[in-house]
């Protein structure tokens, strides 16, 4: 089954190379990173990796051509999708 699995819905050429990871720490040297300012950066920071050219050995390489993918879709950050809560978290937490 997980051969199957594999070979039907994971690219394991592109999950087997390495990875880049950002490291993302508040400015005003906080740890609360769900501050709608920090979070609309952190958003941003995803477009840009998402929408930059690297080049290597005269070859240009977007995210969408290196990315890890599953069901021929690049893995997604699914937590930031929910700036959209960000702000009913706050209004929540300061209530308390």
């Amino acid at each position: 089954m997980l051969s199957c699995l594999v070979s039907d819905r994971l690219n394991p050429l592109i999950i087997a190379g390495r990875f880049g990871h950002v490291i993302v720490i508040p400015k005003d040297g906080g740890t609360n990173m769900l501050k709608s300012a920090i979070w609309q950066e952190l958003r941003e920071l995803d477009w840009l990796v998402k929408n930059v050219t690297a080049k290597y050995e005269d070859e240009e390489f977007m995210y969408d051509q290196i990315c890890a993918r599953w069901l021929d879709q690049c893995f997604t950050n699914d937590i930031l999708n929910l700036h959209h809560i960000i702000k009913y978290a706050r209004r929540m937490k300061e209530k308390k």
